[in-house]
């Protein structure tokens, strides 16, 4: 499992993939918490629940205050976030491994993310970025800006800005040919 350790990131990756955000605060020392990420997140129900959402692990020290709970509630906490970072959803204190897959497969989204068309367009998105030739820059950010996600915001952004940049350009060989 991937688990993020940033709230920030978290939150943008969910907001690509329009998927909540599975939160697992943790305290250092609790052995529940070590429990479930030594044993549940290799459980394959688990695993296989979790890939519906962005993995969020924080130490309670490190979670947004709306989010800390008294430490002395129950260890670990478990709370669903939406890509704003609002709370939708939680429950405290371990539980067995079939009942943390169940309780996560009840609240999945439909559809799951396509997690793998994601990364494909992350990659686009990175090619575009290093590419030297304006026209294959050009190219890649299209293919990228046909997602109705974050990414194909940035990408459609991207390219809002190469046409006012070619626009500009223009403009300007206009006046030079004009003073001449």
């Amino acid at each position: 499992l991937l688990w993020y350790d940033d709230i920030g990131t978290a939150l943008a990756v969910a907001r690509a993939a329009r998927a909540p955000v599975f939160l697992f605060i943790h305290f250092g020392t609790c052995p529940w918490c070590e429990e479930f990420r030594d044993v549940h997140c290799r459980d394959e129900g688990v695993i296989r629940a979790a890939d519906a959402y962005v993995l969020l692990a924080l130490d309670w020290r490190k979670a947004p205050q709306a989010l800390q709970e008294d430490p002395n509630l129950g260890w670990p906490i478990f709370d669903l976030l939406d890509a704003d970072g609002k709370r939708i959803d939680g429950f405290k204190g371990m539980e067995p491994s079939e009942k943390v897959a169940a309780w996560l497969e009840k609240r999945a989204p439909a559809p799951r993310p396509d997690w793998e068309g994601l990364r494909g367009q992350a990659r686009k998105l990175e090619e575009a970025e290093a590419a030297e030739d304006p026209a294959a820059r050009l190219a890649l950010y299209r293919q990228v800006a046909a997602a109705d996600n974050v990414l194909g915001d940035a990408a459609r952004a991207r390219i809002k800005a190469m046409e006012k940049d070619a626009q500009d350009a223009l403009f300007a060989a206009r006046d030079d040919a004009g003073r001449l």
